[in-house]
């Protein structure tokens, strides 16, 4: 019996001592804290300093892992690392068969610092997802960011076609230009308390993306941010001071309510289900009557709703039509009601729905005359006075 024991007690420290040695055989330390729970596509890594990925990552694991979980400090070195794991072409189970190719990447214990080597021409950045970090990675589906993240530098994700999800934290402060461009399989993004600003085409051709929240805390939103997202509702947050040209162009949005300190920055362009446009009373600049924006005190008639058709009755004290302000709209008729001199730029009516305006009697004919002719030699629908 005690020959027995003494022989077991021989293999545990026989074992004991193999596992240090096996470990660094494979790159790996007691401190790197690696473990798989129990399933063959998890990698949970402690970075430990940056620029060590490249030992801790095998090229077998490159292939097979799905999930990717690192805890501790990474750099440009590590990115491109991180690159080349989210970039890859085919992914295989431990039977080496071919399986759905896509990493799911929790950066939420990481902490990108500055130094390391190139990524894709850049270096890191002290807590920034810098330019171009995961531009076309076509493997990664959701990533959730360091915790520490402040902002999201220019094309950062643009052209990650099966992104699908984005989990941001509350110290995100800005997400640059064409941050998302294209990322056309994106369902959710988590906008926290604290952003301040949505750059230009930041989520551009989002094409699956059917709702944003907007933080009570954003300020500035840029030209085209949304542009060919299939959002149905939007609610300006009070702080929010700018919208650019054509931000919400090509959504699905059926109304747009304007509070008092929003600019609008030129048009919002065409959002064909749009049908009422409602701006808070005392805003400086706008104005709105049965859903339709006007500017100038009334004056000019500004964006008549996409959505909209049928007849439309330009009301006593509009003086100005502005340029497409009924461009892609379903309206059959247009009567001007207004007696002084009205301007009626062209493009102003579309040509291809519109068949007849019925212009004011009262019209300086010099004040109109070009209008007039450009109406009818650019639009085939007919004018009557």
């Amino acid at each position: 019996m005690k020959k027995k024991l003494v022989t077991i007690l021989l293999c545990a420290a026989t074992l004991a001592c193999s596992i240090p040695a096996m470990a660094q055989a494979y790159g790996r330390t007691s401190s790197d804290s690696y473990y798989r729970r129990g399933y063959s596509d998890v990698l949970d890594i402690r970075a430990g300093y940056p620029g060590r990925l490249r030992e801790k990552i095998t090229e077998r694991e490159m292939r097979y892992a799905r999930m990717v979980i690192i805890d501790g400090e990474i750099n440009g070195e590590d990115i491109a690392v991180l690159r080349k794991l989210c970039s890859r072409g085919s992914c295989y189970d431990s039977n080496d068969r071919s399986i759905d190719n896509y990493v799911d990447l929790d950066l939420s214990r990481a902490r990108i610092v500055s130094g390391g080597s190139y990524y894709s021409g850049y270096r890191s950045t002290r807590e920034e997802i810098g330019d171009y970090m995961f531009y076309n990675c076509s493997a990664l589906r959701s990533i959730v960011l360091p915790e520490w993240t402040n902002c999201i530098r220019k094309k950062a994700f643009s052209g990650c076609s099966n992104l699908e999800d984005v989990m941001m934290p509350r110290g995100v402060r800005f997400i640059d230009d064409e941050a998302f461009y294209s990322c056309r399989h994106l369902r959710r993004v988590d906008l926290p308390d604290g952003l301040e600003r949505i750059g230009r085409q930041a989520f551009y051709s989002c094409s699956e993306l059917p709702n944003v929240y907007l933080p009570r805390t954003l300020r500035e939103i840029g030209s085209e941010a949304f542009r060919y997202c299939p959002i149905r509702d939007i609610r300006f947050p009070e702080n929010l001071r700018t919208v650019g040209e054509r931000a919400f162009s090509n959504t699905k949005l059926t109304r747009l309510d304007i509070p008092a300190s929003l600019n609008l920055e030129g048009s919002i362009g065409s959002i064909p289900t749009l049908t009422s446009i409602n701006v808070e009373n005392g805003h400086p600049v706008y104005s709105s009557v049965d859903g339709v924006l006007y500017t100038n005190h009334g004056a000019t008639l500004t964006i008549f709703p996409t959505g909209r058709g049928g007849d439309v009755k330009v009301p006593e004290g509009v003086t100005l039509i502005d340029k497409y302000a009924f461009s892609g709209s379903g309206v059959r008729r247009s009567t001007f009601q207004n007696p002084p001199p009205l301007s009626v730029p062209a493009h102003s009516v579309d040509a291809r729905i519109c068949r007849t305006s019925v212009l004011p009697l009262h019209l300086k004919p010099l004040a109109m005359k070009h209008s007039v002719d450009a109406l009818q030699s650019h639009l085939s629908c007919s004018l009557k006075a």
